[in-house]
């Protein structure tokens, strides 16, 4: 439960024993220990407390008629008293010497109350600034041991195209629902051919999104089809990242990029299966393939 909501029943409480025992002439020293400790319970100090019942019992008092009837020490009285007032308890009587009188509960412990929801508000508003400043120091640390992914485990590199290819193959004879194929104008073709037809016998779905109107890809669209492969043109779109992915848990993909002066250059290919390099490509293909005819 709350512990404002908590706190605020125990007034609640307090409010309705003070209305029982006070309202008697002589109320018992047994309802004044009662009502003293559950004073205690909502915050207040053993002197507030002893000081608090006294004042209830009286019209007003002086700091030294309090210290004799509460056994409070004289010099404490006053900062009780101060302390009172700014929880809303009491008025302060100027004069000299300056005298102290109760407020009526429901009014005073509505004061109470009202002051503890501000300290609590406060104390929510710093604990939250803590916390906030704790997630910033210890979230790199935790990352660090629990979450973080090394290069090695995102990626695995391979020397050249050669083990690319072969590692294409594979995917695609491994496919149970689905391989996409993101190229250019498949120039490789010739190499995952018999293995695009076996998966396709097998009831693998095959895209390929390439750039089926170039005069080198016009043999290669039409085997493509031929086998019931949907491939669709990117028109004259360079892609500079290409690759085959595999039942949306296989990925292996190829960066090219160029220097100053345009020539193409290919780094290494790499293999993945982290989701999360995976999602990249099938967002930027299904992108493509719904731009694409």
């Amino acid at each position: 439960m709350n512990k404002l909501w908590l706190w605020s029943q125990k007034t609640v409480i307090l409010e309705f024993r003070f209305s029982v025992g006070m309202s008697q002439a002589n109320p018992s020293k047994r309802d004044l220990l009662t009502i003293e400790q559950e004073l205690l319970e909502v915050g207040l100090t053993k002197y507030e407390a002893r000081a608090l019942l006294t004042l209830f019992t009286q019209r007003d008092l002086s700091a030294e008629e309090i210290s004799k009837q509460t056994g409070i020490p004289y010099p404490r009285v006053y900062d009780t008293m101060e302390d009172l007032e700014k929880k809303g308890l009491i008025e302060i009587i100027p004069g000299r010497p300056r005298r102290f009188m109760a407020i009526d509960p429901r009014t005073g412990f509505a004061n109470l109350l009202k002051i503890k929801k501000e300290e609590f508000d406060r104390e929510i508003k710093q604990l939250e600034e803590k916390l906030d400043q704790l997630v910033v120091s210890l979230n790199d640390l935790f990352l660090k041991y629990h979450t973080a992914i090394s290069p090695e485990d995102l990626l695995q590199t391979f020397p050249g195209l050669g083990q690319a290819e072969q590692t294409t193959t594979k995917l695609i004879l491994s496919a149970k629902r689905e391989v996409l194929i993101l190229t250019n104008v498949f120039l490789w073709y010739q190499h995952v051919s018999e293995a695009l037809q076996t998966a396709r016998e097998s009831g693998v779905s095959i895209r390929v999104l390439m750039n089926a109107k170039a005069k080198e890809a016009t043999e290669t669209v039409k085997k493509l089809r031929k086998l019931g492969i949907e491939a669709r043109n990117l028109e004259s779109r360079t892609l500079l990242a290409r690759g085959t992915l595999k039942d949306n848990d296989e990925l292996l993909f190829v960066i090219w990029a160029s220097d100053q002066d345009h020539q193409k250059r290919v780094y290494r290919p790499h293999y993945t299966q982290n989701p999360g390099l995976i999602e990249i490509f099938r967002n930027n293909f299904e992108f493509l393939w719904a731009q694409s005819k």
